[in-house]
């Protein structure tokens, strides 16, 4: 630390640095130790801003790996073929990657992030909701696509957020911890999903955890809207 006192100091004392760029450190500098530094209430939300964050993002990921990993073998339940699961598994993630492209493309245009974001994280909960409800092969098809297109959009317009609400310094460790705590649903819902498969015989009982997981990250990811005053 004593370190980096010097060599901030030196940086700050040298004749080539323009005035300018001494403000631009300094202002940097000075974002970057408000969320770790003050204690007042605006401060503290943003800790309690990073920690919803890392969340949403465990609950999407959880769903993304969840149905991901098995998407063969659900499909596999409806007896159809390898090669018919092969196509089905490429047509279902092809839908979700336009769906993503162009979901994402619309967010940026709109500026509307965290009401995208809710929606997104909203349709892949109606989605997994809706699976588990009806039993038909055509509703299960769709059901999954449009989870798979609700969690997908999220993963893709959920990273325009953090740097929005972290700045400076902060916004490394803040990231840093983000992204710690929400990869872990990528272990987590591959995992919840195969142990519920061997204790109930079938998926209903992990698609609809995925499902109740993906409506908490919903509202979660909505009360992110009451931390920020503009979009």
């Amino acid at each position: 630390m004593f370190a980096r006192l010097i060599h901030f100091a030196d940086f700050f004392d040298a004749p080539l640095v323009p005035p300018s760029g001494k403000l631009r450190v300094q202002k940097f500098l000075h974002d970057g130790d408000r969320l770790v530094l003050a204690h007042d209430f605006p401060a503290q939300s943003q800790h309690v801003r990073v920690i919803v964050l890392a969340v949403v993002q465990f609950g999407f990921t959880l769903g993304s790996y969840g149905i991901g990993i098995w998407l063969p073998l659900i499909l596999k339940d409806f007896q159809f073929s390898n090669f018919t699961i092969s196509v089905l598994t490429f047509i279902l993630y092809l839908f979700a990657i336009v769906g993503m492209l162009a979901w994402a493309a619309y967010a940026d245009r709109a500026g509307k992030k965290i009401a995208n974001l809710t929606l997104a994280c909203c349709l892949g909960a109606i989605g997994l909701g809706a699976y588990t409800l009806f039993g038909s092969l055509s509703v299960a098809l769709i059901s999954l696509t449009l989870a798979l297109i609700g969690i997908t959009a999220a993963r893709a317009i959920f990273w325009s957020i953090p740097p929005r609400l972290l700045t400076g310094v902060a916004a490394a460790g803040g990231i840093a911890f983000i992204n710690t705590i929400g990869t872990m649903g990528g272990f987590f819902g591959p995992y919840m999903m195969g142990y519920l498969r061997d204790s109930t015989g079938g998926f209903g009982s992990g698609i609809t955890a995925m499902a109740g997981i993906m409506v908490v990250t919903t509202l979660l990811a909505a009360s992110l809207k009451f931390t920020v005053k503009q979009e």
